[in-house]
């Protein structure tokens, strides 16, 4: 749970610019998915 709170933390800004806020999704599909990009 920590990478994915830094990851989501560090991604929120630069996932906001290139594709829209993950509010509809919500936290849990936004941060899995920045995992994802990551690994």
């Amino acid at each position: 749970m920590t990478f994915i709170m830094q990851t989501g933390k560090t991604k929120t800004k630069a996932s906001g610019k290139t594709r829209p806020p993950p509010s509809k999704q919500g936290r849990r599909a936004g941060a899995s998915a920045r995992a994802r990009y990551r690994a």
